[in-house]
């Protein structure tokens, strides 16, 4: 059992440049959230079944007002989400799976800090079959999938404010694709590889058989653990991000935007008492990429910077 009680009270002002017009918005809103939900396994010889079942209710009170519109926002709403999964466990260290998922997203009080248009679930159907096995010093994982979205939350650009905000999607997504995984082991040395191919497409509404904005259709990553001694680790990755249109062009008109790669690397010391201290950096060769790119109102394409080369050092301690 759950229960959450999410309160945001957010003020703000924005000038639209070119309007010479101030936004002055202010919102209160709640959400209160109570859910349930229980696992099982049920196992017969070497197949393994698998069952899940998860109940939520949400509710929102609340208002956003400013100076050229008001919404009370007022909904509650009963989900389920639920899976089943079969697994067969085929030799000591190989397994084939094939599983179902139905499952839901509600949207968050940051959300609806910004939204646009009713507030829907978003709702979502996952089909899988994988296997996952070990050979010789190998560990293998590799999976495809059909997964199929309704209501799906995005950003959208320019509605009613004077950036943008998120919203359901009207129509449905249908992403087919695959993945896999492998991991090395060399006494000291773990080498991995991962790659992944999703086709985003749009299967009803407006943009019924375009390509689903934001979404790259190949990820993919290379690392490599070392030990150092037995209680120190150095880690290195790197991840490539494949084109893809805008995160607001469903229409496909701008053209793909270009691929990139980062590199990340860290180190870690345990003491074997529970504590340990690691530090890092991310993006090490400070590689310029956007986090998300939009249209404007004139069809150019706006950026939102990622960060460049970061360091960063920490501890953590379990006991």
């Amino acid at each position: 059992l759950g229960y959450t009680d999410d309160n945001m009270i957010r003020a703000s002002k924005m000038e639209l440049v070119g309007k010479m017009k101030l936004v002055d918005t202010h919102m209160d809103l709640t959400k209160k959230t109570f859910e349930s939900f229980a696992l099982n396994t049920y196992k017969v010889n070497k197949f393994e079944f698998i069952q899940g079942l998860r109940f939520e209710n949400s509710k929102y009170d609340g208002t956003r007002r400013n100076n050229t519109d008001t919404l009370d926002i007022k909904k509650s709403k009963d989900n389920w989400a639920g899976s089943l999964a079969v697994n067969y466990l085929y030799s000591n260290t190989g397994s084939i799976y094939l599983s179902f998922t139905q499952g839901f997203r509600t949207p968050s009080t940051d959300d609806l800090g910004a939204w646009y248009g009713d507030i829907d679930v978003q709702e979502t159907r996952s089909y899988e079959f994988g296997i996952k096995d070990m050979y010789k010093n190998t560990y293998i994982s590799s999976s495809i999938f059909l997964i199929d979205t309704d209501n799906e939350i995005y950003y959208n650009k320019y509605e009613n404010f004077g950036d943008g905000a998120n919203r359901n999607f009207d129509g449905k997504v249908r992403r087919i694709g695959g993945q896999i995984s492998l991991q090395h082991y060399f006494d000291k040395l773990t080498l991995r590889e991962n790659i992944s191919y999703i086709q985003p497409k749009v299967t009803s509404g407006e943009y019924d058989g375009k390509e689903f904005a934001g979404v790259p259709r190949w990820q993919g990553n290379i690392g490599m653990s070392y030990n150092i001694l037995s209680n120190m680790i150095f880690n290195i990755d790197g991840y490539y991000f494949g084109k893809a249109y805008n995160s607001d062009d469903f229409s496909n008109k701008l053209g793909k935007n270009d691929d990139y790669i980062t590199v990340d690397t860290n180190i870690r010391y345990n003491f074997n008492n529970g504590f340990e201290i690691y530090g890092g950096i991310r993006n090490l060769f400070d590689k310029e990429y956007a986090n998300a790119i939009l249209s404007s109102r004139t069809g150019d394409k706006v950026y939102y910077p990622a960060d460049g080369r970061s360091y960063y050092a920490g501890f953590k301690y379990s006991f």
